[in-house]
């Protein structure tokens, strides 16, 4: 028995984070045909997903036919029916063969990342699915054709999440994994991973990587994760790669051990760096550029911001009115404005619903005066969990976040964006420190990481490092995803006051 206790950084996780501990013990192999059965479920589910999708699409429009007095739609003549069913079947296997080279069947990748290729992937199918049948002059209906391609990935999605669970319940899904490293990278990796419950990975065990390799008692990286019954390693080096730890990874790499590698970026960003090579040399050249400071990325984000917000004032026009009825009952004005600063530290009318009585200031004041309590609160967010300023109905609008719905106006005259820091006001741009240069490079946002990330439940200074995430690595799909964690964050209510 080796020494574990010698090198060991902290005991042994007892992991709750995916409902699921160690129910066996597991010796250390490759687990080829493991790997292989889960590979070969993921595939099938997706193949039982795509046929899904047309099937229903296919019942959906012909239930649109008879709905809208169309009738029942013709038969395809047999050459027509069958070239589609041709097209149908190329393109299956054009974005099975896309899935595997992104690594959908081979790595175990974040939800997000899977999902942004599933849906553009199957936007791009649509496409040329489209262009064939209309060069073609195929009889096939077009509203199948589009159903199809739109329902296919929430369908793709549902079906891998339903093939992990059934992996899952066969005891082959979850792997357990170690950590090797140091410093505070190694607690942030390890969130990180236990975030994402999608990837599957168990965390059992973390140690140092300084004493494991300094120690000369150790045991190999093999005989280590087959005495914990572990199947993968994490290497978090802290302060770049020496020579020790990369014999580790050498050997690692020979006997076949599974791992990654986190090395340290420092300040550099994960998504807003491009990644350079050079041929039979191993070096890696990291390269950063801001795309919200590049013209095409700004103006694209501005064109989806008009284009969402327009659809969203639309849908929610119902609701503007009811809100608007409800808050004009006390007689005082519908809309509050305040002051915030922009982009480029220009200032702009905040809009949004009143949610306070009118004479806000002078209760703030004597608040703060009389209650130390309430005095450190504001000092620390700026905010206060039982304000006495707020009314009946502004703490409803408050708690599920209705009061921000006028700033979709403010949006549409181009002073905020859907998604982007939240509005400051002056005071608070000492908070951000040097910091305040990111925050200027963006139009704040209706909705962002932090809102996403507990919002009230999180401290000023981690309201910071999100914004300044978000502006680092800003990409379209942050947008896309931020806004889609939008809807849940607030019905949970999460962090709200």
């Amino acid at each position: 028995m080796h020494n574990l206790e010698s090198f060991q950084r902290v005991e042994l996780l007892r992991s709750s984070n995916h409902g699921a501990g160690l129910s066996k013990s597991r010796t250390f192999s490759p687990a080829w045909g493991r790997e292989q059965l889960c590979n070969f479920v993921l595939v099938w589910s997706d193949i039982v997903a795509l046929t899904c999708a047309h099937s229903v699409a296919f019942g959906v429009a012909q239930s649109a036919a008879y709905i809208f007095g169309e009738g029942q739609l013709a038969p395809l003549p047999e050459p027509e029916k069958y070239r589609h069913i041709y097209v149908s079947l190329l393109l299956t296997l054009v974005l099975l063969f896309y899935f595997y080279q992104q690594g959908h069947y081979r790595y175990r990748l974040p939800f997000w990342t899977e999902a942004r290729q599933v849906f553009l992937s199957c936007g791009l199918a649509l496409l040329c699915d489209g262009f064939v049948q209309f060069a073609v002059r195929g009889g096939f209906s077009r509203r199948s054709l589009a159903i199809g391609w739109l329902l296919a990935p929430a369908i793709l999605l549902g079906f891998r999440w339903l093939a992990r669970h059934f992996l899952n319940a066969l005891d082959l899904w979850l792997v357990p994994a170690i950590i090797l490293g140091d410093g505070p990278d190694v607690d942030r990796v390890m969130l990180a991973i236990s975030s994402d419950r999608w990837l599957g990975y168990q965390m059992v065990a973390s140690f140092s990587l300084r004493r494991f390799l300094e120690d000369h008692s150790q045991p190999s990286l093999h005989s280590l994760l087959a005495s914990l019954g572990a199947r993968f390693v994490v290497i978090v080096p802290d302060g770049g790669l020496n020579t020790n730890c990369s014999r580790l990874i050498e050997g690692a790499l020979r006997q076949g051990v599974p791992l990654a590698v986190v090395p340290p970026l420092g300040a550099l960003p994960v998504l807003g760096c491009a990644r350079m090579w050079m041929l039979s040399y191993d070096a890696v050249f990291l390269h950063y550029r801001n795309n919200l400071t590049r013209i095409g990325e700004r103006f694209t984000k501005t064109l989806f911001d008009l284009v969402m917000s327009t659809l969203l004032l639309l849908a929610l026009f119902p609701l503007f009115i009811l809100l608007a009825l409800l808050i004009r009952l006390d007689g005082g004005p519908i809309l509050y404005s305040q002051a915030r600063i922009g982009a480029g530290g220009r200032e702009f009318p905040c809009l949004k619903f009143r949610t306070m009585v009118t004479n806000a200031r002078e209760i703030l004041e004597t608040t703060l005066a009389q209650n130390p309590a309430a005095a450190s609160e504001w000092e620390a967010c700026q905010k206060l969990r039982d304000d006495p300023r707020v009314t009946p109905i502004g703490r409803f609008l408050r708690r599920t976040s209705l009061d921000e719905l006028p700033q979709l106006f403010n949006v549409l005259r181009a002073e905020m964006s859907l998604v982007g820091p939240r509005p400051i006001v002056k005071e608070e741009i000492a908070r951000y420190g040097t910091d305040i240069v990111y925050y200027m490079d963006a139009r704040p946002g209706l909705t962002g990481l932090w809102q996403v990330s507990g919002r009230s439940d999180t401290g000023y200074s981690q309201r910071v490092q999100l914004d300044v995430w978000y502006m680092k690595n800003w990409t379209l799909w942050t947008d896309v995803v931020i806004l889609l964690k939008t809807a849940p964050a607030v019905l949970l209510r999460r962090g709200a006051v």
